[in-house]
């Protein structure tokens, strides 16, 4: 039987607190401090095809380097789009969707942030002044791509990969355990900490607690998104560059210098982030608990990968 252990009423007033404070704080993706001077023509894109919890803004800012590989960043996300309207305008999520959206935001629900309709035309206003903004001198745009969140593009907006500029070299960046993956996410999603830097102070966490339902969701979402891009570059005959989370946690500063190389970029322009892993003991009791529950989509090796489900390009 699933188990699911709801998270205490003093909790949900602190979770609920946080997601006050951070509605009224603007998401830092564009602005001046982020944008880099356009040189008139975008030649090549570096395009990061991951999803949540696979190390893509450890890989994203290692390859900043000198601006070679652009400033990667999720721009089809709704954290993007939300930033674009406040900083430049676009896009506008039109009027229905904002009256449709405003009583879960008055009552805190979770997801009222998301998925916005917006006005025609708006979105392709959004993508040419991202292009403009995030170009570097070297002519190159990165963008990173989530499954999820180019899935949800697609429908909703319009985007698809014919818009990326110029020469698109892709970068596969996946994880061998999908379980963890998926541990991972979970606890991201409660504790609202998504990413920590070595000198950045613990902020915005919030109690911890195994969520069987929401385990088995992202599971299935990471399986999904791993079905999903291989199936994209097998259709396409296209070969990326790929990227094994477990490598990349393993040697950053040896993976990093290696895709740099791959990418035809000057491996010493690599700059290792200092970023602080958000793992600990939770995810291992939540895989545990997992396992026990759930023993049939454990997967060989406990992996996350049931045995009905085709591994696709798995690392050996």
């Amino acid at each position: 039987m699933a188990d699911t252990t709801e998270p205490s009423i003093a909790a949900w007033y602190r979770r609920a607190g946080f997601r006050l404070s951070r509605a009224a704080r603007p998401v830092p993706v564009f602005g001046d401090e982020h944008d880099v001077p356009y040189p008139g023509h975008t030649h090549r894109t570096i395009a990061i095809a991951a999803q949540g919890r696979s190390g893509s803004t450890l890989l994203s800012l290692g390859l900043i380097g000198d601006g070679l590989a652009g400033r990667p960043d999720e721009y089809v996300s709704i954290r993007a789009l939300m930033s674009g309207w406040r900083v430049f305008g676009q896009p506008v999520p039109t009027w229905r969707s904002r009256a449709k959206e405003l009583p879960k935001r008055i009552l805190l629900k979770e997801g009222w942030w998301r998925l916005p309709d917006v006005e025609p035309g708006s979105f392709e206003r959004y993508w040419d002044e991202t292009i403009r903004r995030r170009t570097t001198s070297h002519g190159v745009f990165g963008v990173k791509l989530l499954w999820d969140q180019v899935q949800i593009a697609r429908r909703r907006w319009g985007f698809d990969f014919d818009m990326l500029p110029g020469r698109v070299d892709w970068v596969y960046l996946r994880r061998n355990d999908l379980l963890a993956q998926s541990a991972s996410f979970v606890k991201a999603r409660q504790t609202r900490l998504f990413i920590r830097s070595a000198d950045d102070r613990q902020r915005f966490v919030g109690d911890t607690h195994y969520d069987d339902r929401a385990m088995l969701d992202h599971l299935r979402r990471m399986q999904e998104a791993e079905a999903g891009w291989n199936d994209y570059f097998s259709s396409t005959g296209v070969e990326p560059i790929e990227v094994w989370y477990e490598e990349l946690d393993d040697d950053p500063e040896a993976t990093l210098r290696r895709v740099a190389t791959r990418l035809g970029f000057d491996p010493d322009e690599v700059r290792l982030p200092t970023i602080v892993r958000t793992r600990d003991e939770t995810n291992d009791e939540w895989i545990a608990r997992f396992c026990e529950l759930h023993p049939d989509l454990a997967g060989p090796g406990r992996d996350g990968r049931s045995p009905g489900t085709p591994s696709g390009r798995r690392r050996p």
